[in-house]
């Protein structure tokens, strides 16, 4: 196996168990198993964004990217990669505290944002798609992912508790589970969508489904 995240080769990847009360165990049983790296912990989506950005590397350098909520795998992909970029977060550390919903930078600003599984956490989400639009220089890219039931063709709006939260969209803080009408909506905001799914990329980087029912592996490259 190969992780692009971390650039190691593997005998194998492993199971992430599911033992923790943040995540309901229903949402992940009997799906996809041995889906995260030894090495750096990432998951299927992550080393998809990885190969991306790898295959990308020569574009997107020099560039000025706003990194939304980077993962730990994210990270070690773009020091590896030799990326510069800015990471954004509301609540934990970043290089700017940022909320999605009213980001503080003026328009046509940014380069390349990458912003992956933060939307489900946004109560104004659509808000959040525009603000991304704004910020983004012409001719600008934005790489999203968010977790998708590929059997919904709408997004999930309804306000729950936490307790519907984590039993239906398998954490407390996830507020919805998309649909497969992201891509319209997208481009109701205004952007040229692609999307690649995970069994676009070669087996041995594990990109299939899982680990979760959410996880459809795919991510949107969307153009201004």
């Amino acid at each position: 196996m190969y992780c692009p995240c971390c650039g190691n080769n593997l005998r194998d990847f492993i199971d992430f168990e599911y033992k923790s009360s943040h995540y309901n165990p229903k949402i992940y049983i009997n799906q996809y198993k041995k889906t995260i790296c030894p090495v750096c912990c990432s998951l299927p989506r992550q080393r998809m964004v990885a190969a991306y950005i790898e295959k990308e590397r020569d574009i997107l350098k020099g560039k000025k990217i706003l990194f939304f909520a980077p993962s730990y795998a994210g990270e070690i992909c773009m020091r590896r990669l030799g990326l510069t970029y800015q990471s954004a977060d509301l609540y934990q550390f970043a290089d700017l505290k940022v909320d999605i919903q009213n980001i503080c930078l003026p328009d046509e600003s940014v380069e390349v944002i990458l912003c992956n599984h933060v939307l489900e956490h946004v109560p104004e989400y659509r808000r959040a798609i525009q603000e991304l639009y704004r910020i983004l220089k012409s001719g600008g890219m934005l790489e999203l992912s968010i977790p998708q039931f590929r059997g919904e063709k709408h997004t999930t709006s309804e306000t729950r508790s936490e307790e519907d939260n984590w039993r239906l969209y398998g954490q407390a803080d996830h507020l919805r589970i998309f649909g497969m009408d992201i891509t319209d909506i997208l481009m109701e905001c205004g952007f040229t969508v692609t999307a690649i799914e995970g069994k676009e990329y070669a087996e041995n980087m594990g990109c299939r489904l899982g680990p979760s029912e959410y996880d459809i592996d795919c991510i949107y490259i969307c153009k201004k």
